[in-house]
């Protein structure tokens, strides 16, 4: 069965990116933890395209680049 909310993404700016990704990439900032839908990983911003990513284990996840901005500003998405 999926998820009632598998296109939602939730941001939390506190959360524990390292339990998600635990190296560094180079050119990405770890800006939190994101979830969509049931995932769950750490919420990277590529320092030069300003693009939002999800990153588990150094698989980076593209993400909705409205939802996120909406969920960094507060909003729901």
């Amino acid at each position: 069965m999926a998820s009632k909310n598998r296109a939602r993404i939730t941001v939390d700016p506190a959360g524990k990116a390292g339990l998600y990704q635990h190296q560094p990439l180079p050119g990405w900032e770890v800006l939190g933890t994101v979830t969509r839908g049931d995932d769950t990983g750490a919420l990277m911003r590529n320092s030069h395209t300003g693009i939002y990513a999800m990153a588990n284990a150094g698989a980076i996840r593209s993400l909705d680049q409205r939802k996120v901005a909406a969920a960094i500003a507060g909003g729901k998405s």
